[in-house]
């Protein structure tokens, strides 16, 4: 793939010039509206109708569709670069004048990113490189970096979430396996235009073997699969044991202090109800580990979706969907999960927390949530603070809560539910009433939870209530846990 000393050698400003010239640009899909096609052969058809024998047209069939074009024709995108580009291999040349992209370019809204053609997926070819899918960008916007913190990006691929923890100010290394994919990430880096990021080769964490990080994020090849037919999907190992080797082994590389988010599927044999059964790999760490499940699937439409995206939408043959099948109902696989694990190495007595629900809604900037939420239960651990504590503590309020109420007209408008919202829509999305949103206001003002224990005796339906004090406590207590009071 491109090597680091034709990377190194190269200034990529004229190439990206050169595409944003020709309207190879997010901007340019959305105003032509393609943006939403799926299917790079649908994209790249429409632009050849619509701007037939344009550079635009000659960018999508070079670039998403991967097809060759003319010689000519690439000279007409990029007259006197081309030769440079060649020599970088980006370029292929094919014969009978005709060249191709080695690489498929995926233009998004912070300017374009490399990776294998997805038409590569066919060929079964184990290296293949995938671009920015759902889960790169979950993982992105789950991760807690700040500036300058070391961090560490596990089975980084082409590097889409090391670019974005070093354009959060963290200084970045990155580890892959496949060598195929750090060439790629090696290339995205100068794409961004800027962003150090250590690249190293090698299997987990034998790369940094003896380093610490303060933040680790690792999209490792989680799919509980028969198969090794590609590394970013197939691990080889039995079920879910690669995932679990990975979050034993994260404690021993996080700093104190540090905190870790995975991605991973696993899975139970129907007993369990709430299948936390992650949860139990970290016994014994002394960390923190917050477990959220956001799908559960059945054998068959676990199996039917994993080789329907690697089959580029294809429905599997019935020999294959059945060993698949086969082998999940031989390890116990009754039911199949994904969700995201995160790892804290505090200070106090560990903690933990299980929840499952959707997160297809989550803000890129959830990873400042993640921090929040791992820092209160790490304050709750480690303070066990009792009812007063909680009434008398001074807090912070997150800024950016949002409260949706739903409102219905009979004599006049009354609130008929009212949902709130997390800033990172993660840790909170749900309904609550008016009393919470009271307390929140009050915190906001610089004033203690007991004085709206204090306000609510005023009225005479709450003066002896002897749950009112517990009461807002255990408010204040799960506003902490989902990050949405920091004790001040």
């Amino acid at each position: 793939m491109f090597s680091e000393k034709a990377l190194a050698s190269w200034d990529p400003a004229p190439f990206l010039a050169t595409l944003k010239r020709a309207g190879y640009t997010a901007r340019t899909a959305e105003e032509i509206g393609i943006k939403s096609l799926p299917d790079p052969f649908a994209r790249t058809a429409v632009v050849s109708r619509t701007f037939p024998g344009s550079p635009l047209s000659i960018a999508y069939r070079l670039f998403d569709a991967g097809e060759p074009v003319t010689g000519r024709e690439a000279l007409l995108l990029f007259g006197e670069q081309l030769h440079g580009l060649v020599t970088l291999g980006l370029i292929e040349p094919l014969g009978n004048d005709l060249v191709r992209s080695v690489a498929h370019l995926e233009a998004d809204e912070g300017g374009w990113f490399a990776s294998d053609h997805a038409a590569a997926l066919l060929s079964n070819r184990t290296d293949y490189t995938m671009g920015i899918g759902l889960s790169t960008r979950m993982l992105a916007a789950l991760a807690p970096g700040r500036a300058g913190c070391p961090a560490l990006d596990l089975c980084t691929g082409a590097g889409w979430g090391a670019i974005r923890l070093a354009a959060s100010g963290c200084r970045v290394t990155a580890a892959d396996i496949n060598p195929r994919a750090l060439g790629f990430a090696r290339m995205n880096v100068r794409l961004a235009g800027g962003g150090s990021v250590e690249f190293l080769e090698g299997d987990l964490f034998a790369p940094v073997e003896g380093r610490r990080f303060d933040v680790i994020t690792a999209n490792p090849p989680f799919v509980i699969s028969p198969e090794t037919t590609f590394t970013f999907r197939d691990s080889g190992l039995g079920g879910d044991s690669f995932c679990e080797h990975l979050a034993r082994r994260m404690p021993d590389h996080l700093n104190p202090g540090g905190i870790g988010v995975m991605l991973l599927n696993w899975y139970d044999n129907g007993d369990d109800a709430s299948s936390t059964r992650p949860l139990e790999w970290l016994e014994g760490s002394g960390c923190g580990t917050w477990l959220l499940r956001s799908l559960t699937q059945n054998p068959a439409d676990y199996a039917t979706r994993w080789l329907r995206d690697s089959g580029r939408g294809r429905t599997p043959s019935a020999e294959t969907l059945d060993r698949w099948v086969s082998y999940l109902t031989e390890i116990g696989a009754r039911r199949i999960h994904y969700g995201f694990l995160v790892i804290h190495r505090g200070q106090g007595p560990p903690w933990t927390r299980a929840e499952s629900r959707g997160i297809e809604k989550i803000e890129p900037t959830a990873g400042a949530e993640v921090r929040r939420v791992v820092e209160g239960e790490a304050w709750l651990a480690l303070h066990q603070p009792d009812d007063a504590r909680l009434l008398d503590g001074l807090y912070t309020v997150v800024d950016g809560i949002r409260a949706e109420t739903d409102m219905i007209l009979d004599k006049g408008w009354g609130a008929r539910t009212i949902r709130l919202i997390s800033p990172g829509q993660l840790s909170y999305d749900g309904q609550i009433d008016e009393f919470l949103l009271r307390l929140l206001a009050l915190c906001r003002e610089g004033r203690a939870p007991a004085s709206m224990v204090a306000e609510l005796r005023a009225h005479p339906h709450f003066a002896n209530n002897p749950e009112l004090a517990p009461q807002i406590a255990g408010l204040v207590r799960e506003l902490i846990r989902h990050g949405l009071l920091a004790p001040a």
